[in-house]
Formats: C-alpha cells, sequence, structure tokens
C-alpha cells in the first residue's frame, strides 16, 4: 500500500512595501514684509499639508539679513533689515519649521549688490561701493541685458570676508538642514570684451601677477590667448571662492549640506553667456551637495517642450554623480498634467522645487500641490529628505 507523502503546507507570501523614497519637495520663497510670527506659523502649516518638506527662505540679501547680524554690524552694515527693528525672523522661522517638519534651507544671495532698474541705493551699494566689479571704463555695471545689476567683486578679499562671516553666522546660530546659494557668477551678458567684467584695481592686480595678462589694453580678441586665459581665470576665480566658503562653513557645521540655485540650460558653449558659473563642474566635484536649475527668465519664454528638453540636458550634463532637484515655476501646477514635474520624475533625479517667488502661493496652488505630493506623512518623518542631497 502506497503511503502518500506528507503535505507541506503552503508558504504565504507576505508583501513587503518598499520604503518611502527620499525626495526633495523644496519650496524657495521670500518671507513677505512684516509677516507677523502667526503668518508665517500659516505658512508653514499650509507648506507642510501641501507636501512640501524642505522650505528655501532668502534670508540674506545685499547687505541685509533677516536676523539681528552681529558680523553684519562688525562690516558697518545694518544689524538687521530695517523694517524688522531687533525682531529675529531668522530664529522665528527655524523653530517653526522644526514644529511642522519642514527642513530649513537658508537661502543667501553672494555677490549682487544693487539692482538700479529697482531701486537707487542698496546698504552694501552705500557703505562699500568700492567692492563692485567695473568695467573698463569704470562703470560700475555692463551693458546688456542686467543693466542695473551691481554685483560684488569675488576677487577682493574684504568681500570673500565678509560673506564667509555671514554665512557661518548662520550656521553656527540657527538649526538650518541646509545652506541654499545662489549670485555665485558674474553679471550675465557680460562676455563682450568692451564690458567683461571686472576691471577693478584687485582683479588688473592679480591677473597682472597670476597670468600675466594686461588688463589695462583693451579691447582683448575673443579669440586671443590672452582673452581665453582671463576668461578660466574669472571661472577659477569663481570655483575657488565656492570652495573657501564652504571649507569654512564646515568648520562651523561638519557635514551642513549646500546647495544651489543655477541658470539651467547648461552647455560649454554658453559657460561665458551664463556668467563663467560652471556649476556641473561644482556638482561633479562634489562642491554642492544639490544643483536646482532654474530659468533667469521672463516667465512664459520657454514652452512645455523647451522645459522638459532643459531639465533632461541639464541632468545629462551633470552626470550620475551629482544630485539636481531642477526649480519648477508654480504654472506647471495649473495643468492636470503638471508636465514639467511628470519629466522630472522620470529621471533619476532627487527631487524638486516649487519656485514661489515673487508672491506666495494661491490656494489653488496649494492645493494642486498636495495633489501631486500624495501623503506627506509616507515621506516624513521617516525618510530625511535631505538624504536625497547626501
Amino acid at each position: 500500500m502506497d503511503i502518500p507523502e506528507p503535505q507541506s503546507p503552503e508558504t504565504p507570501i507576505i508583501e513587503v512595501a518598499p520604503p518611502p523614497v527620499a525626495e526633495v519637495r523644496g519650496l524657495r520663497m521670500l518671507i513677505p514684509p512684516r509677516a507677523s510670527t502667526q503668518e508665517i506659523d500659516n505658512l508653514c502649516h499650509r507648506a507642510a499639508n501641501a507636501g512640501i518638506n524642505m522650505l528655501i527662505a532668502r534670508v540674506y540679501r545685499r547687505g541685509t539679513t533677516m536676523w539681528p547680524s552681529d558680523e553684519a554690524s562688525r562690516w558697518r552694515l545694518p544689524r538687521v533689515r530695517w523694517w524688522l527693528g531687533e525682531r529675529d525672523v531668522m530664529g522665528e522661522l527655524a523653530r517653526t519649521c522644526q514644529s511642522h517638519g519642514l527642513v530649513l534651507c537658508a537661502w543667501v544671495e553672494l555677490l549682487p549688490a544693487v539692482d538700479l532698474s529697482r531701486e537707487s541705493w542698496s546698504p552694501m551699494a552705500r557703505r562699500h561701493w568700492e567692492w563692485r566689479m567695473r568695467r573698463f571704463t569704470g562703470s560700475p555695471y555692463p551693458v546688456g541685458e542686467e543693466s542695473g545689476q551691481v554685483f560684488l567683486c569675488p576677487s577682493r578679499r574684504e568681500v570673500r570676508l565678509f560673506l564667509g562671516d555671514v554665512c557661518c553666522e548662520l550656521a553656527d546660530r540657527y538649526p538650518i538642514e541646509a545652506l541654499w546659494i545662489e549670485g555665485l557668477r558674474f553679471p550675465l551678458g557680460a562676455e563682450r570684451p568692451d564690458s567683461s567684467l571686472c576691471f577693478c584695481p584687485s582683479c588688473r592686480a592679480r591677473v597682472r601677477a597670476e597670468i600675466d595678462v594686461d588688463l589695462t589694453e583693451m579691447p582683448l580678441d575673443t579669440r586671443s590667448e590672452a582673452y581665453q586665459a582671463w576668461t578660466q581665470w574669472r571661472s577659477d576665480l569663481l570655483s575657488g571662492f565656492l570652495g573657501e566658503l564652504i571649507a569654512r562653513v564646515r568648520r562651523v557645521r561638519a557635514g551642513l549640506p549646500i546647495m544651489a540655485g543655477v541658470p539651467a540650460g547648461w552647455k560649454p558653449a554658453l559657460l561665458e553667456r551664463m556668467g563663467l558659473m560652471d556649476w556641473v563642474h561644482w556638482g561633479s566635484e562634489g562642491l554642492i551637495d544639490l544643483i536646482s536649475p532654474m530659468w533667469f527668465g521672463a516667465p512664459g519664454a520657454l514652452s512645455t517642450e523647451e522645459w522638459v528638453t532643459m531639465i533632461r540636458e541639464d541632468f545629462s550634463a551633470l552626470g550620475p554623480t551629482g544630485h539636481a532637484a531642477p526649480v519648477l515655476p508654480l504654472s506647471d501646477l495649473h495643468s492636470e498634467e503638471t508636465p514639467l514635474l511628470a519629466a522630472a520624475r522620470a529621471l533619476p533625479l532627487s527631487g524638486h522645487v516649487w519656485d514661489a517667488q515673487p508672491g506666495l502661493p494661491t490656494d489653488a496652488e496649494w492645493e494642486a500641490m498636495a495633489r501631486v505630493h500624495g501623503d506627506l506623512n509616507a515621506l516624513v518623518p521617516e525618510v530625511d529628505p535631505l538624504d536625497a542631497a547626501r
């Protein structure tokens, strides 16, 4: 008689849900002037409910800070933005972001000093006008698309020390979780020999000593070796300044992630046109932890197809060693398809950043962000969004 072999019970298949993917869901914005503590709390509450996990708030610009700054006073600049009195908005923002589970990224705008097309002065221009970049003629800004922009010269030791002092004070005093930099470039459109920057005394002396080019003889032929050497010198100057700045900040806060908003559409041939900001090099060399390409032109100047192409090309240029989270306009949320967000998510990117400036999101945009982000609790606090930037 055959005895049947015992049947082992079927092993149940247990489905294990994959862990949530770390995704930067940033909101780049300006704190409204004279916003109350309650209004700041409401803003952070709405951001968290909309699925945002990183708030990128501008806290330093053109010699003014959103906190009572001892370093600014030491450099003969206002201790705090004039309409704040002695109020510490930076501290309020840090505490509020923590209470709502938001990563606070402090946004500093480095070299821009004043926009003469919009204002007649700034504290930086009034107190340290000698720090500005200069054209060959001595004028403080170039002829071109940004004819009103006056920038500080990165070759001046005082400029590097001051901006480093401000960033170190931020990192030391406040529990920021990342530092976002912008404006580490020459003014856009300054690539022509008759308007290229900078011809200040510091640059003339350093260029003569370091690459043996005489900047008192103009115009330089753009095809000449001297012009090419000078262009490379200026690009290296920005990279060197960035390296110094990061080294100083990380002596204060080791491991603090550094992020950067950069001009979208990087191509080697356009490096001069983009102010010599070689952000692909910065990303691939590990100077910047998260790169956020952004469009600096007029709203609506790019079609959706052009935007999508630019996102893909910038990611391809950055390569697999870099991390990218493109800055997307809130106008993309007005479409049910959100094509730019779909293009960004189709690539192995670190996430995306919505650009809310100059105003705040509308009610409809807050609701749309919540729709495309899904359940915030599936991402935060289970996964640190900064994992995507490391």
